[in-house]
């Protein structure tokens, strides 16, 4: 079906529902009015309008879509076309319409029974006495401990649901971090990801993980040294990731919730250098890169540019996020298209509201 009818399609089967169980409170906390209508709040007052035929409100809908997407419409319907597999042109849909109506209207797929039985598996986990306080909203970090790929992983997080049991930045068993294989983890954050790939990727493998954020990194670093096992294949790299290197980046230390802009402003807490994947794999003589993955809080078109020369010298992997911006959504499929790699592309989500949507990308050529 065409993207834009089924956009359209999905949008009207929506604009009638009141979910009183689609709010993620571990996320955002405890739900209050001004939380409705966050993205596009024209289009939802809209459709809380009564009495409208539903001619009237296909054409209502399709002029405050046409609106919201403008020039987008092109490039949606373009990566919507390249998608792989029907549950990835699913997923697409549903996101983007969230997007536009928010979560008293669209429910997503993730939103089910087995979402809930496995966060109540993940919280047997837990250790309640041990914890850190992080830099993001003054919030703890818990202790867990688990078996994961014959490694016993013990690691301070929110929770361990989406890297570890959700498995976020895999694709089945498509695309996905090896044994052996040389990953650059862009965003390492609290270093989740890099102790997942880590105890993946064996000990012939390596894991270079670009963090910048200062309490970050000292998390990460705590992080490691609970798993030196597999930490001796996981390298820090302090530098914010992007199309260029040695540009000044100044930031407040939020966690991921951290401020970062290329000129200073007012409260800046910190300034580090930039650093594009091209550079860091002269930098570092790296013989082969295997997997890439992206969740830099909208940066990743730039770290991409940065990364030209690699995947096309070695055609990676890709496991990229692209929910920050609806310029993500569109533009970065076909920008890895364009490159005639012979990439194909899936799109999974990964929580029930409009985060955490990731773009996997495959060469088979």
């Amino acid at each position: 079906m065409d993207f834009k009818l089924s956009l359209i399609q999905k949008l009207l089967e929506c604009h009638g529902n009141n979910h009183t169980d689609n709010w993620d409170e571990f996320r955002f906390g405890k739900e209050t009015k001004l939380n409705s209508s966050r993205f596009f709040p024209k289009i939802s007052c809209m459709l809380n309008r009564k009495g409208y035929t539903n001619f009237v409100q296909s054409r209502q809908l399709l002029y405050y879509t046409d609106s919201i997407l403008r020039d987008f419409w092109k490039y949606l319907k373009y990566t919507y076309d390249l998608l792989d597999d029907e549950e990835s042109k699913k997923t697409y849909v549903e996101v983007i319409a969230y997007k536009i109506l928010d979560y008293k209207k669209v429910k997503l797929s993730t939103n089910n029974c087995q979402r809930l039985e496995l966060i109540d598996k993940v919280k047997i986990y837990r250790n309640k006495k041990k914890s850190l306080k992080s830099n993001f909203k003054n919030e703890n970090l818990y202790l867990f401990k688990f078996h994961y790929n014959e490694h016993i992983i013990s690691f301070y997080t929110r929770s361990p649901l989406n890297t570890f049991f959700l498995r976020q930045y895999h694709l089945d068993r498509t695309v996905i971090p090896e044994k052996d294989d040389v990953v650059i983890d862009c965003g390492a954050c609290w270093g989740d990801t890099p102790l997942e790939f880590g105890s993946i990727i064996g000990e012939n493998g390596y894991v270079y993980a670009f963090e910048f954020i200062p309490r970050n990194i000292e998390i990460i670093k705590i992080n490691l040294d609970l798993n030196k096992n597999i930490s001796g294949r996981i390298k820090i790299v302090k530098n914010a990731v992007w199309s260029k290197s040695n540009k000044n980046v100044y930031f407040i230390d939020q966690g991921p919730g951290s401020t970062v802009k290329f000129e200073k402003f007012d409260g800046y807490q910190g300034i580090c250098k930039s650093l594009s994947i091209d550079d860091l794999v002269e930098k570092e003589n790296i013989s082969k890169v295997d997997f890439i993955k992206m969740d830099i809080e909208g940066a990743e078109p730039e770290a991409l540019i940065g990364a030209l020369k690699t995947i096309k010298r070695f055609r990676p992997k890709l496991a990229i996020s692209i929910y920050h911006n609806l310029s993500d959504y569109s533009q970065i499929t076909p920008w890895l298209d364009n490159l005639n790699l012979g990439y194909k592309f899936f799109i999974r989500h990964y929580t029930i509201h409009s985060e955490e949507t990731v773009l996997y990308a495959i060469s088979k050529e």
